[in-house]
């Protein structure tokens, strides 16, 4: 695993973050809770791990059930839909309501189209909150997608098409069909320029976030450890809890997969400029596979993240077999490859001797709050099952 550590630095966007605060969160909480069947996913102490590890505490939010989605991302995908149709219903003065909308939307089914490129979770999101809405939805996948998440988003009456490119490749081809044909982009990405529908994304996320504050109570977190694809999350993430704690404000550190690690390379280089990882992009962690960064996500990480790390494989394997057969009487989470991501950089950081200058800088000790977020369970579980039965196994240098 590579690691390294950067000093936060205010960018030309600074206060960008402000606009994931309390009344942010707020709002989508009150949207989401809006949604029949909704409860807060668990926050799970995994005291027995902690232990072993040599921390104060372990955190793990368990996103497997949000929705009965297996993940995070409906959250964001949600309340940009219903957003839009909010506004082309001529409801954008009322206070946003799931139930109402749909009422709303029955009435005109299959005006809109919505489109977006996924690698899967985002589209699943996607995919469900239009058929909720009565609305038409395609969903654009990159050649790698397994065949189970893209029925996944079929079954769910999205139409979908699997190009031959990575998932940025995919990004260009759905953003080139939709302004083509006129369809809605809902898109959790911007590919490094701004992009409002990204925003109310984010914001769709802060729900979670609302969510762990809540359940955390007193337990304020020292360290955050969150992982990236292209950043959007981890951005909401990081403004969000860095604005609410303010002076006590956690370490935050960007977990992502080695062969896609594009928020790394833009940390590393350090020069302002986003970097790009192209080529293949191919990780069990799928939803971590991309390779160009969110310029939203990134203005945020550049004020508040300090640590970054890219992982093989293998250690996101052997964090879900941990998670999925705890020690002592932790409770198990079925953790997906890329919900897994920031466990796995905790574990190798807290194990590995070579990482023993970095542990202290960083101040995981006995005295450490750690907070992860399992963003999946396991949406491929062909795959899941191959890894709890060994799959990935470790590679030594």
């Amino acid at each position: 695993m590579k690691l390294i550590h950067r000093n936060k630095r205010l960018s030309e966007s600074c206060g960008v973050d402000k606009i994931f605060d309390m009344k942010a969160a707020e709002e989508s909480l009150s949207f989401h809770s809006s949604i029949p069947g909704y409860r807060q996913t668990n926050l799970v102490e995994l005291k027995g791990l902690a232990k072993k590890l040599g921390i104060g505490a372990l955190y793990v939010k368990d996103e497997s059930t949000r929705f009965k989605l297996n993940s995070f991302k409906g959250l964001g995908g949600s309340r940009c839909v219903a957003q839009y149709m909010s506004q082309y219903l001529g409801m954008a003065s009322e206070k946003l309501n799931f139930v109402k909308l749909c009422e709303a939307s029955a009435k005109v089914p299959n005006t809109l189209t919505f489109c977006s490129a996924t690698d899967g979770n985002h589209g699943h999101g996607i995919a469900w909150a239009c058929k909720e809405m009565g609305q038409r939805c395609v969903i654009f996948l990159p050649a790698e997608s397994t065949e189970e998440r893209i029925r996944t988003i079929q079954n769910l009456g999205a139409e979908t098409f699997v190009t031959d490119k990575n998932y940025d490749g995919t990004y260009e081809i759905a953003k080139a069909a939709a302004e083509k044909n006129g369809w809605v982009f809902v898109q959790d990405t911007d590919n490094g320029e701004k992009s409002e529908t990204v925003a109310v994304i984010m914001k769709g996320y802060l729900t979670l976030a609302l969510e762990t504050l809540r359940q955390l109570g007193d337990n304020v977190p020292t360290h955050i450890f969150l992982q990236a694809g292209c950043g959007s999350f981890a951005g909401a993430m990081a403004a969000f809890f860095c604005n609410f704690y303010k002076d006590k404000a956690p370490k935050i550190l960007i977990a992502e997969a080695d062969n896609a690690a594009c928020v790394f390379k833009t940390a590393e280089k350090d020069n302002g400029e986003l970097q790009v990882v192209e080529g293949d992009l191919r990780t069990i962690m799928a939803g971590l596979s991309c390779g160009v960064p969110c310029r939203l996500g990134w203005d945020i990480l550049e004020q508040h993240a300090e640590w970054f790390a890219a992982l093989p494989d293998y250690l996101a394997a052997e964090a879900m077999r941990i998670l999925a057969r705890p020690i002592d009487d932790d409770k198990p989470i079925v953790a997906g490859e890329s919900g897994a991501a920031g466990v796995a950089a905790l574990i190798e950081i807290m194990t590995d001797p070579c990482f023993e200058k970095q542990r202290q800088a960083m101040g995981l000790d006995e005295n450490a709050k750690v907070l992860c977020i399992s963003t999946e369970g396991d949406t491929d579980k062909a795959n899941y099952q191959r890894i709890m039965e060994g799959a990935y196994p470790r590679q030594e240098a």
